[in-house]
């Protein structure tokens, strides 16, 4: 039981390293793209400062936004890089072996009656608690030897003897076993408090269980909020972004004000995908937690 626990953190410790690399890398593209459209702009900017065409705080500002985006998409590339490594250790995998992701959508809604299921059956389903269990039962059967111990040892026998006079004798021997100098007391309460501290080991991982599924479970429904509400402003962002491009590209909108709506779209863009990352890696947390079948990819479940 205690090797089967370790094998579904395994799986959680995948699928979460699996669900970073996706994230990482869709953060890298949206990154890749407003840096080539900030460096292009910087990379105007800063021959017309030395034109005099601009001023330097306008070039500044350029080549401030643009190093600041390149800053985060290298961040970004870095953790994807990580992320894959690791991924490939875990999988006992080569280096050199390249990973073909199937992509991710929203993960599945826990509703409140299915987590509380999911808690009523969990004492039965996830391993190490139920490993806990086993361990109380068989420190109970200690208990109950060390018990048996201190009650007095009887044994009985039969003796026959012949000497050469032809007298025969026939004996009962009884031997008496009074463990009063032993260690039985003392074992008895050795084995107590172990059975005592297993049963408080499951009882606080239990109510750990318990409290962690409601925080997770409060803080999932709090993300979809979230990704709903910015998912709904963002076509008007984009927009906005694309429109900038235009009014600026014809000499109609100032660079300042092109530079801020792109580095804003970037932010929230890279918000969203913060958000909906967070809100797989704690949903597979809360699945592990509640010992529910774990989560796949759409295009797997369709094969299944």
């Amino acid at each position: 039981l205690e090797l089967l626990w370790a094998e579904w953190q395994t799986v959680q410790n995948a699928a979460t390293l699996y669900v970073t690399k996706v994230f990482a890398d869709r953060r890298v593209m949206v990154l890749s793209a407003t840096t080539d459209v900030l460096t292009a702009q910087s990379n105007r900017s800063l021959p017309a400062l030395e034109a005099h065409d601009t001023t330097i705080d306008v070039a500044g500002s350029d080549l401030s936004a643009a190093l600041d985006i390149a800053s985060q998409r290298d961040a970004a590339s870095r953790s994807a890089l990580t992320a894959d490594s690791n991924l490939k250790a875990l999988l006992n995998l080569v280096p050199t072996t390249q990973l073909d992701l199937a992509d991710l959508a929203e993960p599945d809604t826990i509703t409140r009656a299915q987590l509380q299921a999911a808690l009523g059956a969990v004492p039965e389903a996830r391993p190490d608690l139920m490993a806990l269990q086993a361990g109380y039962q068989a420190q109970e059967e200690s208990v109950r030897a060390a018990i048996l111990q201190q009650f007095p040892a009887i044994t009985l026998g039969y003796s026959r003897a012949a000497d050469t006079s032809g007298i025969k004798t026939n004996g009962l021997a009884v031997t008496l076993s009074i463990p009063i100098f032993g260690e039985t007391r003392a074992t008895i309460r050795s084995q107590r408090a172990t059975r005592s501290k297993l049963q408080a080991e499951y009882q606080a991982r239990l109510d750990s269980t318990e409290a962690n599924a409601w925080r997770i479970w409060r803080t999932l429904n709090l993300l979809r909020e979230q990704i709903d509400t910015l998912s709904a402003r963002l076509p008007e962002l984009r927009q906005m972004a694309r429109t900038s491009q235009q009014a600026y590209a014809a000499g109609n909108l100032l660079p300042a004000t092109y530079v801020l709506l792109q580095t804003t779209l970037s932010a929230r863009e890279s918000e969203l995908l913060d958000l909906e990352s967070t809100l797989w890696t704690d949903t597979i947390a809360l699945k592990t937690l509640l010992a529910m079948p774990p989560i796949l990819p759409k295009s797997e479940e369709g094969q299944k």
